[in-house]
């Protein structure tokens, strides 16, 4: 064996010394790393593997952070968002994952979890008993404001006349900006690609942009282009010659690397024969783009005729469109009211858990956690506010709690709460602050 071949079984000696040293291979959750909107304009969401604090999310968004959660759960791919999980060291698509399914808790937790005249405790453990007994008061609270909300949706839905919605929606029918954009809507849905087809673009053009072969002959590219852009009038034929010379070569090596039949720009030239668009592989990057903005474009057109509708509707019934706009704010004020309630369960929960380490509690918490001991995979958990309606007090020992929770299976926080950054750099690299300003937000047109 020559010196060059012994060379190359070291490297890949190392490289498996190395990946069987990482402690990633060895953890048996599943741990959502990236997110990614399904707007274009969006940059991926970055995650981190243990503990993630994401903060300037809307309320839309906040809802498809959670159904994204929920579909991994179900391991279904048509709930939430797309996105990356890592499992067993290895990355893949969020929903490629196989596991066991398990049902969320969400209902009420039973009884209550302090429990007066017990031992006497120690420090620690007074802390977790003063957290479990906040946290299932606001459980409670919760639950309440979910019944009332439920109520009023129900009393709200009764009111509705079916004579007069009938009535209204005849009216709005006739209106020419309706038909208009109805029309609008319809040509739409003729041009626009399937959600999955554009996911599929989308999808395949990240593989293309993040290859790393192909991002260092795109360098090469521009670096010989930027040397050709700083030639000055004066200087020789000469010079500018082999500049062109340069670009002529690094577009060459880029074009032979794409049309290749397993580079990634290939695959995306396939992708793209979906929409019976064929291209070549060194022309599909850019056809791709250019369609993904044009999607962007028409929804957003797709948005303004929906509203022209809508707007059509509440001019022919007011009263009608006043009970609409009533029930679609308490149907936003029962998702909020439900994700809060879900979140505060999984801190009970939690803390209940690490509370009954000290031989306090025996609860069987597994109804009640994302995560539990028999789950073959544990899944990560989503906690919004994880400081709402809770003593700023306890406030240090909620994240602890949190905090040592991530080591078995991911928690990702939402909340907008500023002071969560100075902690999160205070705690170091176990901790991970995301500024999602923005994103996944409506545009304004």
């Amino acid at each position: 064996m020559n010196p060059a071949d012994l060379d190359r079984v070291e490297q890949a000696r190392g490289r498996l010394r190395s990946a069987s040293m990482a402690p990633n291979n060895d953890d048996r959750a599943i741990r959502l790393v990236e997110l990614i909107s399904p707007r274009f304009s969006d940059p991926d969401l970055e995650l981190h593997r243990q503990f993630s604090i994401i903060s300037g999310l809307g309320v839309d968004a906040r809802q498809a952070v959670a159904d994204t959660l929920d579909g991994l759960r179900s391991n279904d791919p048509t709930l939430g968002l797309s996105g990356i999980v890592e499992v067993w060291g290895r990355r893949q698509p969020l929903h490629a994952s196989q596991h066991a399914p398990s049902t969320p808790g969400t209902s009420l937790l039973p009884g209550r979890a302090f429990v007066a005249g017990s031992a006497p405790l120690s420090g620690e453990a007074e802390v977790l008993a003063e957290v479990v007994d906040a946290i299932d008061r606001a459980v409670l609270l919760s639950g309440a404001e979910l019944r009332g909300a439920d109520a009023a949706l129900l009393d709200l839905r009764q009111g509705d006349s079916p004579a007069t919605q009938s009535t209204s929606l005849e009216v709005t029918e006739s209106s020419p900006l309706v038909e208009e954009a109805r029309r609008t809507l319809a040509a739409i849905d003729q041009v626009v690609p399937t959600p999955e087809i554009s996911e599929e673009i989308r999808r395949a053009l990240r593989d293309v942009e993040s290859n790393p072969d192909r991002v260092r002959l795109e360098a090469r590219r521009s670096q010989a282009q930027g040397a050709r852009a700083q030639i000055l009038p004066g200087d020789s034929r000469h010079v500018a010659m082999l500049a062109d010379l340069a670009i002529a070569e690094a577009d060459g090596e880029l074009a032979e690397y794409d049309i290749r039949p397993d580079s990634p720009a290939h695959d995306l030239a396939i992708t793209l024969e979906l929409l019976d668009i064929h291209t070549s592989p060194a022309e599909a990057p850019t056809i791709a783009n250019q369609i993904l903005e044009e999607c962007a474009e028409l929804e957003a057109i797709r948005g303004r005729a929906i509203r022209t509708i809508e707007q059509a509707f509440r001019a022919a019934d007011p009263e009608q469109a006043a009970r609409e706009r009533d029930l679609e704010r308490i149907e936003n004020d029962r998702r909020h009211i439900q994700r809060r309630l879900r979140s505060q369960q999984q801190l009970l929960a939690i803390s209940r858990e690490q509370w009954a380490t000290y031989g306090i509690g025996d609860l069987d918490l597994r109804n009640h956690l994302d995560l539990s001991e028999s789950s073959e995979r544990p899944l990560p958990i989503l906690v919004e506010e994880p400081l709402a309606d809770l003593p700023i007090r306890l406030a240090g020992a909620i994240l602890s709690t949190l905090l040592r929770h991530s080591t078995r299976t991911q928690v990702i926080c939402l909340s907008d709460q500023r002071d969560l950054q100075s902690w999160c750099e205070s705690v170091g690299d176990r901790v991970g602050w995301v500024d999602a300003t923005d994103w996944l937000e409506e545009e304004v047109v």
